[in-house]
């Protein structure tokens, strides 16, 4: 079962095996608890899979991921070592570990659903998670990821604009703003530019 080719939940039982073929770089972490084959989060699919073991399914049909979860999500790299959930306000969700849970009031256009075999689980857009990203994390992982998801497919500076426009309140969206105009957007998905945003104090 250890071998297999797709991502899996670690089962108390498996530490010490897992343990084993992570130091051997057979296996590679993913999100918590859940680890795949060296390489395989290279894949969109298997980082979708990764998400739906990761997170209990009483979360999955109530919270989407967002943030650094939703960026890695799209734009692999490393995976966070926290997974960042947004649920609508109000609404009371299980506290679960390794996950964080923010309340955000999140339109419709905003979060698609991403199938994985017979489950999903609800991500924020690239062009959302780009936003939040612009808004509240301005730490160097944060800007890699918008350097990014500034080139992924379908995002363009209106989309921005116009996410940024929904949510005139929310904290962050002058920042965001003033941010968003130093990304170097990407054509059809064309690798942006490597930018250096300014620093808003």
């Amino acid at each position: 079962m250890l071998t297999t080719g797709t991502p899996f939940r670690v089962e108390e039982s498996q530490q010490r095996e897992v343990g084993r073929l992570l130091a051997d770089g057979l296996l590679e972490p993913l999100l918590h608890s859940v680890v795949g084959p060296l390489g395989c989060a290279r894949d969109l699919d298997a980082r979708v899979a990764a998400a739906v073991l990761a997170l209990p399914a009483r979360l999955l049909d109530r919270a989407a991921l967002a943030q650094a979860a939703a960026a890695w999500i799209w734009c692999g790299g490393a995976p966070p070592g926290l997974i960042d959930v947004a649920v609508p306000p109000g609404r009371s969700v299980p506290r679960v570990p390794a996950v964080a849970v923010h309340e955000r009031r999140m339109p419709p256009q905003d979060v698609v659903q991403l199938p994985s075999g017979g489950s999903s689980v609800q991500v924020t857009t690239a062009t959302r998670t780009l936003v939040d990203l612009l808004r509240l994390l301005l730490e160097a992982p944060a800007v890699v990821a918008a350097t990014a998801l500034a080139a992924y497919p379908g995002v363009t500076p209106d989309g921005v604009a116009a996410c940024l426009d929904r949510m005139p309140r929310a904290r962050g969206v002058p920042r965001a703003r003033v941010l968003a105009g130093a990304l170097v957007f990407g054509p059809d998905g064309e690798p942006a530019q490597s930018m250096r945003l300014p620093v808003i104090r």
